[in-house]
């Protein structure tokens, strides 16, 4: 084992990356949860390993760790994807637990205000039952290891809510063994026995990263700005989340197929309806979609008075769209989402939705499981649904409403 340790992960990272010129490994300078998986693991292994090295290296752990945080805006929001979250921050609570206790103290993370926002975000990113929130390559339901929230509640016990275990899971096809067993050693019975309370009528405004996450009795909702160059990034700003016992009905696709193509730069977009604009809950202008990079973003973005609106226009390649003001406005068992567009050109505006149901049309009415959106069927010229498949397997379907020439203001509500 001692051989074996050394041969795959003390002497690689001690000689470096022979395939780069400077000797680091591509995660050594990432800003994304790559290098808390990795510098994590490294550096847990060398103090248990190899303790008389970790002196001379730490300054570098100390570099790719101050990376990883980087990576996260003031308000702790994980960008990649919940998932991502877990993963991460998962290996990150690891590696910073065990530092703190090899240098006596002398290097506490859990000290540093944004690793307290950070440990605080995923208790918002339920939605109704376990759907969750999966903006960029989440999933649309979550599940925690138990003892991760157990020792972050430990250390913020202010700030960090743990659910009922109903949400917790105790299988990992990946074999992420630190993370199963710091479950036993971290397992706050306490805390098992006595999770904090669900709070039906919540609020959650990230505004770094433009999150907003609202639960009603009724529905859980997510909605977000910021740009199309996030990690993991999918063409999505405006887009949002309608949710109701425990399912998505309104979705946001979450991660396709991890395939080569996927997280290739010329078909990431094109080849897989989870990463297109045209897969998520946005209008098409002209013809003209969303593009991706972080030039394309949110402009004039505000939550107020419990209104959420935001100026999309510019996630769009289309000089003829001067604007593109988006609201979400609610009650306590619906959200009305409105649209008033600025544009100049003639082609035509397509507003859609997405789900995972097949929806059924009426004039006026789409029903989506037990969703009911209602629309003003006089300011359309067609309605339709499109099925989205990959082979034989339907990946969603699409609501598509083909505005009347000449409206530019245009709403529905959903319950």
């Amino acid at each position: 084992i001692r051989t074996e340790i050394d041969r795959r992960i003390i002497r690689p990272y001690t000689e470096g990356n022979p395939f780069a010129a400077h000797r680091m490994f591509g995660w050594e300078t990432s800003k994304n949860n790559w290098a808390a998986v990795c510098m994590g693991s490294v550096g847990c292994t060398m103090m248990l390993m190899r303790p008389e090295l970790v002196r001379k290296y730490k300054p570098c752990f100390d570099r790719t760790m101050a990376g990883y945080l980087d990576g996260f805006l003031d308000d702790g929001v994980c960008t990649e994807g919940c998932g991502y979250w877990h993963y991460g921050f998962g290996f990150f609570t690891v590696y910073a637990d065990m530092i703190r206790t090899f240098t006596n103290g002398e290097t506490d993370y859990f000290k540093r205000e944004k690793v307290r926002q950070i440990a605080s975000f995923i208790q918002n990113m339920f939605l109704s039952g376990n759907a969750c929130v999966s903006f960029s390559d989440g999933g649309q339901t979550l599940s925690y290891q138990l003892g991760l929230l157990h020792r972050l509640k430990r250390e913020y016990p202010n700030d960090v809510k743990v659910l009922s275990p109903a949400y917790s899971y105790n299988y990992d096809g990946c074999g992420r063994f630190c993370l199963h067993l710091r479950s036993f050693l971290w397992l706050d019975e306490s805390v098992f026995e006595n999770p904090d309370s669900e709070q039906t009528r919540t609020a959650y405004y990230a505004e770094s990263s433009q999150w907003l996450i609202r639960r009603t009795a009724a529905y859980g909702f997510a909605a977000k700005g910021g740009h199309n160059g996030e990690p993991h990034n999918h063409n999505d700003v405006g887009n949002f989340i309608f949710a109701k016992n425990g399912k998505q009905l309104i979705a946001d696709l979450g991660g396709g197929p991890y395939t080569r193509q996927y997280f290739a730069a010329d078909t990431r977009y094109t080849m897989y309806i989870e990463c297109s604009a045209l897969g998520h809950n946005l209008p098409i202008v002209g013809g003209i979609a969303e593009k991706e990079g972080g030039a394309f973003k949110a402009r004039a973005v505000r939550y107020e008075n419990d209104v959420f609106s935001l100026d999309i226009a510019g996630a769009y390649p289309n000089e003829e769209l001067r604007s593109l003001v988006r609201t979400f406005s609610f009650t306590d068992e619906s959200v009305t989402v409105r649209d008033r567009i600025d544009y100049t050109g003639s082609g035509k505006i397509t507003e859609q939705v997405v789900s995972r149901f097949a929806p059924q049309l009426r004039e006026g009415v789409v029903m989506i499981d037990e969703a009911i959106l209602t629309y003003d069927p006089n300011l359309t010229e067609s309605a339709e649904i499109t099925p989205v498949c990959r082979g034989e397997k339907t990946v969603c379907y699409i609501v598509r409403f083909t505005l009347k020439e000449g409206v530019r203001d245009f709403s529905f509500t959903v319950r």
